[in-house]
């Protein structure tokens, strides 16, 4: 691209993580993956989402709610709607202070790996196997854990809802064609 500005940079691969670390980026513009939402976050840097499919457009509406981001819809997206939703993420001050409420509530959670896992080796040695932290799957039998009385019984409200919707067809084209003789006789 010949007609760039020279504050835009074009590559096929980009740290994502520096670039958002970066003090001078105003606006982050996101297809709304959770990884990028998190580092976003981290980083407290506003976010313009344009969600395409899965969590994207879940995790868009989650920063829309938080008053972090604006949402652009995929057929909307134009020069002008792209270049009103980032001079609207960067004047009104209120998503990023937003951002750096939410980033901090955000960085607020970080702990150590080898602290937290002794920490909870500790706490079931402490009670004796911690069984009220048991998943109450293990008290299932096989059937119920794969769901297979579940399936079997919305099988069964298929079958039955097929069978009488074909009795019921049967019964009428029945009704039509003895209706029908009695006309034409």
């Amino acid at each position: 691209m010949d007609d760039l500005p020279p504050n835009v940079k074009v590559s096929k691969w980009l740290p994502q993580q520096s670039v958002l670390a970066h003090p001078n980026v105003r606006v982050f513009i996101t297809q709304g993956g959770l990884q990028s939402f998190n580092e976003a976050a981290y980083y407290g840097v506003p976010l313009l989402g344009i969600p395409f499919f899965g969590d994207q457009h879940h995790n868009v509406a989650k920063m829309v709610d938080a008053g972090i981001g604006i949402e652009l819809k995929f057929w909307d997206v134009t020069r002008d709607s792209i270049s009103d939703a980032i001079r609207r993420l960067t004047e009104d001050k209120r998503f990023n202070e937003n951002m750096k409420q939410f980033s901090a509530v955000y960085r607020e959670h970080k702990e150590e790996s080898l602290p937290k896992a002794m920490w909870w080796i500790e706490y079931v040695l402490r009670h004796n196997g911690a069984p009220h932290l048991r998943s109450a799957a293990r008290d299932l039998t096989w059937y119920q854990y794969l769901l297979l009385d579940v399936i079997a019984f919305a099988l069964a409200v298929v079958v039955c809802f097929c069978i009488s919707l074909y009795c019921i067809v049967r019964f009428l084209i029945s009704k039509l064609l003895q209706f029908k003789k009695l006309k034409t006789s």
